[in-house]
Parts: C-alpha cells; sequence; structure tokens
C-alpha cells in the first residue's frame, strides 16, 4: 500500500498581500491548521505548493518533522509528481480553507471511530466533496470553488489516487496544478459527494478570504468549547470564564504565568502564616488558588481549541502542589495562631472531605466544595472574627453530612 499525502498550498493572497495561508486563527496560521489536520487523518507526508522561499510553510514544516513526518515544499508539478508513487493516496485541501476536523473525518474516513491523536489505519474513502453553485461559498468565491458541472462545484476537499499527478505533465505549463489534479481526477471518475448545510453549519467550512473571517470563526471556536461554569462556585467559574476574553495570541504563556503567579501567592502567604498573620496568609493563599484555577482554564480551552486529546499529564501533578501548598498554609496558620495538636488536624479533614464531595459530579454544591479561592476567603474572614477553627470544621461538616445523605437506604 502507498504512502497516504497530503497536498496543500500557500499560494493566494488576500487584499492585505499576506498569504491566505499565513493569516491566523486561535494564534495559528491556517496552514498549520490543516498541516494538522492532515496529520491526524493519517497522512505522513505533507506536500505543500508554494511560489517562493518565503511563503508560511517553513514554520510548519519544522512543527510536522517534528511531530514525525515529512513535508516537502514544491514549486511545480514536476516536483510534486517525483515525490508521489502511483499507489499513494492524495487528500487535496484548497489554499485557505478552514474545515471542522469532525466534519471532515464523518465525511472521509470509511469506517469512522473516536478520534485519536492520528488514524494511520483507517481508510479514507476515494471522493471529490462538491458544492451546489448556489452556495453562499461559491457566489462568495467563485474563483477558489471553481465549477464541476452544471450542478456541482469543488468544495476544496478530495481524495484522489496520487497516480492522477503524474498525467500534469500532459497540461499546460504555468496552470494551477491543484486545478489540474481536480479535472484529472474527474476523468478518472472519481465519486462526488455533496455537502449538506450541516455540514457547513456555524462556520464549519469557511474560506481566509481575510482576517475578519477568521475572527468569526475563532470567536464561534472559542464558544463552543468554552467550559461550562456553574456559579455555586463563583472564583472557579470566574476562572473558566476569564480565558474565553483573553486574544489567543495570549494562550501561549498565560498558563504558565498564572501558574507561577498563583505560586508566588501562595508561597507569600506561607510566609505571612508563619508570621502569625492568618488573615494576610488566607487571602493570598485564596489569590494563589484562583490563579492556578486561571491557568487550569487557559490550557483546557486551549486544548480544547486544538482538539489534544493526548493526556494532559502535568495538571494531575500541578493540582496536587497546589493543594499541598494550601493544607501547608491553613495548617502553618494554626499552628502559628496558637492552635493544639488536635486543632491542627482540622485542615486535613476539612480538604479530604471537600475533596470527596467535589469528586460527587452529580451534586448540585460539588463546585462549591472544588473552590479553593472561595474557601480560603472565607476562612480569612473567619480568622479576622477569631473563628478561624470553626469554619474550617464547618468545612469538613458540610460534605461528611452531604455524602452520608447520598448513603442512606432509597
Amino acid at each position: 500500500m502507498g504512502v497516504r499525502t497530503a497536498l496543500l498550498s500557500a499560494l493566494e493572497r488576500v487584499d492585505t498581500g499576506e498569504y491566505r495561508a499565513e493569516l491566523k486563527l486561535a494564534d495559528r496560521t491556517v496552514l498549520a491548521w490543516q498541516a494538522e489536520t492532515a496529520l491526524k487523518l493519517g497522512c505522513v507526508r505533507i506536500v505543500c505548493l508554494v511560489d517562493n522561499p518565503a511563503s508560511p510553510h517553513l514554520e510548519v514544516q519544522r512543527w510536522v518533522e517534528a511531530q514525525g513526518g515529512e513535508f516537502h515544499a514544491v514549486r511545480s508539478a514536476i516536483a510534486l509528481a517525483a515525490l508521489l508513487h502511483t499507489d499513494d493516496e492524495l487528500l487535496v485541501m484548497l489554499d485557505g480553507l478552514m474545515v471542522d476536523r469532525a466534519v471532515l473525518t464523518g465525511l472521509l474516513v470509511q469506517e469512522p471511530e473516536p478520534m485519536r491523536s492520528t488514524m494511520p489505519g483507517v481508510k479514507l474513502a476515494r471522493r471529490i466533496l462538491t458544492l451546489a453553485p448556489s452556495d453562499a461559498l461559491v457566489e462568495a468565491h467563485p474563483e477558489a470553488f471553481e465549477r464541476i458541472d452544471a450542478e456541482n462545484c469543488w468544495a476544496g476537499v478530495s481524495v484522489v489516487r496520487a497516480g492522477e499527478v503524474h498525467h500534469l505533465a500532459e497540461c499546460p505549463p504555468g496552470g494551477n496544478v491543484v486545478s489540474y489534479l481536480l479535472r484529472l481526477s474527474l476523468q478518472a471518475k472519481t465519486a462526488c459527494t455533496r455537502l449538506s448545510e450541516q455540514h457547513k453549519a456555524a462556520g464549519k467550512w469557511v474560506l481566509a478570504s481575510d482576517a475578519a473571517v477568521l475572527a468569526e470563526r475563532e470567536r464561534a471556536l472559542i464558544a463552543l468549547n468554552a467550559q461550562a461554569a456553574s456559579w455555586t462556585g463563583p472564583f472557579r467559574a470566574l476562572a473558566k470564564r476569564l480565558p474565553q476574553y483573553v486574544p489567543p495570541r495570549h494562550w501561549t504563556y498565560a498558563p504558565t504565568a498564572s501558574f507561577t503567579a498563583g505560586l508566588i501567592f501562595l508561597v507569600a502567604g506561607l510566609a505571612f502564616a508563619a508570621s502569625a498573620a492568618p488573615v494576610a496568609a488566607l487571602v493570598l493563599a485564596g489569590a494563589g488558588a484562583f490563579a492556578a484555577g486561571l491557568s487550569d482554564g487557559f490550557t483546557r480551552l486551549k486544548r480544547a481549541m486544538l482538539a489534544d486529546a493526548q493526556p494532559n499529564r502535568s495538571a494531575l501533578a500541578r493540582s496536587l502542589l497546589i493543594e499541598a501548598l494550601l493544607l501547608t498554609t491553613f495548617v502553618s496558620a494554626l499552628f502559628h495562631s496558637g492552635a493544639s495538636i488536635a486543632e491542627l488536624s482540622l485542615p486535613l479533614f476539612a480538604f479530604g472531605l471537600t475533596q470527596l464531595a467535589a469528586a460527587q459530579a452529580d451534586l448540585r454544591s460539588a463546585e462549591f466544595w472544588r473552590d479553593r479561592a472561595l474557601q480560603c476567603l472565607a476562612a480569612a474572614l473567619a480568622a479576622a472574627f477569631g473563628c478561624f477553627t470553626e469554619v474550617l470544621i464547618v468545612f469538613g461538616l458540610g460534605p461528611l453530612i452531604q455524602l452520608l445523605l447520598r448513603l442512606r437506604p432509597k
């Protein structure tokens, strides 16, 4: 069996003079999105048509090679043909086309299954995807979604035999390689499949004709992937909502910056706890917990936007570190406030029981028990009025009662 190869392009420019392929969505170029989609569909080789060495493919090439794939930039049909064998499978994507990956998987994968990081063993259906001539995309960009016949226009994606590439030598020189390849595939009787309105809904199939189009698609993606927030845990809800309003160009460093800020607040809280200043210590601990939650919010939204299915192994370690620092702050604040040995065990019981309650996904108050920032500020307020120990007892009894009620016979 041949090699599954993706044919992409970085040739067309928008009105501002930029390449369509270098316009950005969620701080990634259109070409990078296309390359990642191709890799996830099992392509092991990416070939990109370019017109000069300064085209936007270089950064994508480094990324593809880092993922273990091949990347080749070519400037002619002859160079393209030299890379491909007759039995190779070729996924062709229109220059600047942004397609929802789940939609494309459903259209092309013959035996759909849950998306893995890549799908090299999954067979793609050999077909040309089409649009109706009256479709809004075709009417807006007739030069991109070219007419196939009286009833169909190309939708910008095809899976064809790479053997058709070797017939490009028979085509007039200097023409559009992708257009020629489309015609050759039609002559080879490759089946056509019409896109439905559902496939294109909510910006799932768009052409990067300008930055405004991608900005709209970006807003739709953020709204689609935003985490559900329950205001029973107000600070956790804020940590989930705020990343939606931060421009994606900041998402690269926002998770690390937020987590670092959280650690600084927590270490400062420990210092104040050791100085017998429990109120300041707990306020700082609350700020640290919120910053750490914000870091988690950025990470989750970014991973969801990029459809990153790889396990986030560092998330558990970060969560355990934050919990350990918070617990140490509570114990230290009690110790330096003159608490007895018995009272020093209260934070451990309170933290353990709130964790157990928070793990009950169907419990309405689960988000409240997960909200460490809220608990820290409540404890700070209690400490200011001299009832720090009492509020810790409440934090332990509250979840304990809820858990016991769930165990009662039905």
